[in-house]
């Protein structure tokens, strides 16, 4: 049994959420600014909401990973996509997953911190998009 996990013999199973942010500015035509954002000597740099992602874990090693753009903010579309993956790596609590999507391959981290949340990133992926922390949405 992996640390961190559910209690059943394979985390990677299920329905994940999250939010999808992006940090500095892309454009500000198309990403509006939180509240306390928009000046230049803030200490921070901005981070913006710009959509949510549910990753759903099918049968077989296969994966749905859908886009829900957040209106206003992002410059992603809609976009609902299935996927195979291969596990290159399983740790105590983490995975690298290699996905296929469209042509492009990609790998994902993924963190459990514990059976109901996990963490996502994009080996290689854009540097604006921030880890994406996900919460469960299914009985466990």
């Amino acid at each position: 049994m992996l640390m961190g996990c559910s209690a059943t013999n394979d985390p990677l199973q299920g329905k994940w959420q999250g939010t999808i942010e992006v940090s500095g500015k892309l454009s500000l035509s198309e990403l509006t600014a939180l509240p306390g954002e928009m000046s230049d000597e803030s200490p921070t740099p901005p981070r913006t909401d710009v959509a949510v992602l549910t990753l759903d874990f099918l049968r077989g090693n296969q994966l749905r990973l859908k886009t829900e753009p957040m209106p206003s903010k992002s410059p992603f579309g809609p976009k609902e996509v299935t996927a195979s993956y291969k596990i290159v790596e399983a740790l105590p609590g983490q995975y690298r997953l290699k996905l296929e999507i469209e042509k492009q391959s990609r790998t994902l981290q993924i963190r459990f911190t514990d059976s109901e949340n996990m963490i996502v990133t994009e080996e290689s992926g854009a540097p604006q998009v921030l880890p994406i922390a996900m919460t469960r949405m299914d009985a466990t």
